[in-house]
């Protein structure tokens, strides 16, 4: 079974971690690409999260903000079948899930090739809220428009400069 939606999320770096990080829930993500079309701007990855396989594709939104995102449930055979056709490396982060209100942050640590980087996205249900976020404090930078900060070129290129 697949589900189909659409995905509005702002990205940002961190000025400084938030405290009591260890009090929020957390999920082991690797992930890798198998295919990346730029000049459609589709991406299709394969990913595990504590042990739940996901098959997912990202394509723009005609109708505006955001990306379409569909997503399908694999076993771990697709999983592992997949990861051998991969783009790149395998992108692997702990990502700390931090509620903010009605919203979660969720904050990526990233290991292995891209140990030291740190971001945070958070998804919203409409452009109001996304245009009306205030984030807090312990946010940095906005990157949401810097394709050098998008998964999909994390793992071909690495570490942003």
């Amino acid at each position: 079974m697949s589900t189909t939606q659409i995905e509005l999320e702002r990205k940002f770096l961190i000025a400084k971690m938030p405290e009591n990080l260890s009090q929020y829930k957390k999920q082991e993500i690797a992930q890798a690409y198998i295919a990346i079309d730029d000049t459609l701007g589709t991406a299709t990855r394969i990913r595990s999260k504590d042990g739940v396989y996901i098959l997912n594709t990202k394509s723009p939104n005609p109708d505006g903000k955001g990306v379409i995102e569909t997503e399908e449930f694999v076993d771990k055979s697709a999983y592992d079948q997949a990861l051998e056709n991969n783009v790149g490396f395998v992108v692997t982060k702990t990502r700390h899930l931090i509620p903010y209100g009605d919203l979660t942050i969720e904050l990526d640590v990233f290991h292995n090739k891209l140990e030291g980087l740190v971001f945070a996205e958070i998804e919203f249900p409409n452009e109001t809220i996304a245009d009306e976020f205030t984030p807090p404090d312990w946010l940095g930078k906005e990157v949401t428009d810097d394709k050098n900060y998008a998964n999909k070129n994390l793992c071909r290129n690495g570490m942003p400069a």
